[in-house]
């Protein structure tokens, strides 16, 4: 479940960058926050489906009920999908991660971290509440 959040953290850092540096966009550019946005449910969905799957494949000796782990990771998703709204139309919640880190790092820099870090616990928490409900067999 970890390696999934560190996974789904590190999208916000990847888009910004290749926004930033290849295609010259500034983070508040829309096409590079809905691309990211969208990246991240698609990879949450996909991660935490494969996940789910594995974790009832070791608990019950075989994958039961692939609609149970599809809607588990359903929730994972809606998370994700909550959450890093809230995040990106209210600043004031990410300025705190910008904030405590030291000013020779670059504006761009600083968002992307601000955003894989509630990508990270957003998909933390979607996962520890859906792998609960997937290792029931």
């Amino acid at each position: 479940m970890i390696a999934t959040a560190i996974v789904i953290s590190l999208i916000p850092y990847v888009g910004f960058m290749i926004g930033h540096y290849i295609f010259s966009l500034s983070t508040c550019d829309a096409y590079v926050l809905i691309s990211i946005y969208l990246a991240i449910l698609l990879i949450t969905f996909g991660l935490c489906f494969g996940s789910f799957a594995l974790m009832q494949q070791q608990t019950c000796k075989k994958v039961k009920n692939y609609k149970q782990i599809a809607s588990n990771s359903g929730i994972a998703t809606a998370i994700q999908a909550i959450g890093m709204p809230l995040v990106a139309f209210m600043p004031f919640i990410r300025s705190f991660v910008g904030s405590i880190l030291p000013n020779y790092i670059s504006y761009t820099t600083k968002e992307s971290i601000s955003y894989g870090y509630f990508a990270f616990w957003f998909s933390l928490f979607g996962t520890a509440i859906g792998g609960t409900f997937s290792a029931v067999c």
